[in-house]
């Protein structure tokens, strides 16, 4: 009689969510508040106590709720066909329904198509929010919800832009979204930092990062090509480098072999991994690879590195 085979045990754990339903959560959460002004961080617990209890619910759905609901629907909706049935339906509810406009833009045929979408999109969206939050909440926007559709589909139209060779302009979308939302919660400075550096903007660079002095990996690899491209193999350049290394060390291997950068990172990248490595690369990779001499700089350094640490990791053991 033969052994019996061991079941193979399968970890199980919670579904992550889509960039859709977490959204709606949030949304759903936004509507609850109502525009709710808490006196004390007791009172704010006390709400989110009652509402993840179900004391509290949302007010109902107006048609704009509806047609935003639809666009959630449609983030997470694998089917192409799909995602276009759910955007169309969403713009027959509210025309002026702006992250309706980016899903279509993403299912167009060509960049023409889609910019054409966008514009129209980002049209709406500032018509939807009125002059007054681009007078008044300057410094604000993301943090109020409404402003959000408006936020992503010029976005959206930026990296269109870009796409299609209107790179001036598309760098200067950007730059007035970082004057409406400073604190960046899109990250979209991440994406400035690479354009500067393709442009060969490096003092557009240098403002950038020291506004956002931060060491998240894109950042600390663009400070280490700028100090190479300022100053060569130099203790700047090289302090830079071994920052950089710090931030995300798989960086080098997917910019030395792009094929590393699969067709979809998702919506969640962790900082020091692998999908951030190849985010880093198709920000600067190219930037990296124009700059003449610094993939070489680069490859000797780290070697160089690997040897002092081992030189150093012998000497303990002696």
């Amino acid at each position: 009689m033969s052994p019996k085979k061991k079941r193979k045990r399968t970890k199980t754990g919670p579904r992550p969510f889509g960039r859709g339903e977490r959204e709606l959560m949030f949304a759903e959460l936004y509507r609850a508040m109502d525009e709710k002004v808490f006196e004390s961080d007791e009172d704010a617990g006390r709400f989110m106590d009652d509402y993840n209890a179900g004391r509290i619910k949302p007010p109902e759905k107006t048609p704009q709720h509806q047609a935003q609901d639809l666009v959630y629907q449609a983030w997470d909706e694998k089917d192409a066909k799909r995602r276009t049935e759910l955007a169309r339906r969403a713009l027959e509810l509210l025309p002026q329904c702006a992250d309706a406009y980016e899903v279509l833009a993403d299912e167009a045929p060509d960049l023409a198509q889609a910019r054409a979408l966008l514009e129209k999109g980002v049209e709406v969206a500032r018509e939807e929010l009125g002059p007054e939050p681009f007078d008044k909440d300057v410094g604000k926007f993301w943090g109020i919800y409404s402003t959000r559709p408006y936020m992503r589909v010029r976005s959206a139209l930026a990296q269109c832009l870009w796409a299609t060779g209107d790179r001036e302009l598309a760098v200067r979308h950007l730059k007035e979204m970082l004057r409406l939302n400073p604190d960046d919660n899109q990250g979209l400075r991440y994406v400035l930092v690479g354009w500067y550096a393709d442009l060969n903007d490096d003092a557009g660079m240098a403002r950038l990062l020291v506004r956002y002095d931060e060491p998240r990996a894109v950042m600390s690899w663009a400070r280490a090509l700028l100090q190479f491209r300022n100053w060569g193999d130099s203790d700047q350049a090289r302090t830079a480098l071994n920052d950089a290394l710090k931030a995300n060390p798989e960086v080098p291997l997917v910019m030395l072999d792009p094929r590393k950068i699969p067709a979809d990172l998702g919506w969640a990248v962790s900082p020091g991994s692998k999908e951030e490595a190849c985010e880093v690369v198709l920000s600067l990779g190219r930037a990296w690879l124009q700059t003449p001499g610094a993939v070489d700089w680069l490859v000797q350094t780290i070697k160089e590195l690997a040897r002092q640490r081992r030189s150093r990791a012998r000497t303990k053991q002696q």
